[in-house]
């Protein structure tokens, strides 16, 4: 990697981070307003970015995906494009469904030659990190112990979790 360039509305926050990683020179730390998609793209060109990180909320997504499109570098994001409700009648007509903005557009990405890889957060990410924590940190926390030959996230005894309905075990537990 030549260059990061770590762009929020909230400057001194991303000059915090800066300064936490060390204050590397190949990190430059801009201003950037997520909704307008003129001075995002404007800030790709000047930084000849080749892949656009949007890791802002969703409401924000068609700008920078449209920004990312415009200037021609590949672009990927946490979470798709919203859901919006039918104008006249939400309640039987479906809408634009999650993601579909995105979708909607990939041909016209493939026939550019560019790559925009969406929904790569929260959707398939934290499920992971949550499983794994659960099989590392819960469910192997039986009292019994496991032989071998039996699968690693099966418990006989869920009473020996560190959680429960009531909060968790008391010090005198």
């Amino acid at each position: 990697m030549e260059r990061l360039v770590l762009a929020d509305y909230n400057v001194d926050r991303a000059q915090e981070v800066w300064s936490k990683v060390g204050s590397p020179a190949h990190m430059p730390v801009e201003f950037i307003d997520a909704g307008d998609k003129e001075l995002i793209a404007s800030l790709a060109r000047t930084h000849e970015v080749d892949l656009i990180h949007n890791a802002v909320d969703p409401v924000f997504n068609e700008a920078v995906f449209d920004a990312a499109y415009e200037v021609g570098c590949d672009y990927m994001d946490m979470a798709m494009t919203l859901s919006t409700p039918h104008a006249t009648d939400p309640y039987n007509i479906c809408g634009v469904k999650l993601g579909d903005y995105q979708f909607e557009r990939a041909e016209a990405w493939e026939k550019k030659g560019r790559l925009a890889f969406v929904g790569m957060g929260v959707e398939p990410g934290m499920a992971d990190v949550f499983a794994k924590y659960a099989e590392k940190n819960l469910l192997m926390r039986s009292t019994r112990s496991m032989s071998a030959t039996e699968p690693t996230s099966r418990c006989e005894d869920m009473s020996s979790l560190p959680i429960s309905p009531s909060g968790p075990p008391s010090k005198s537990a």
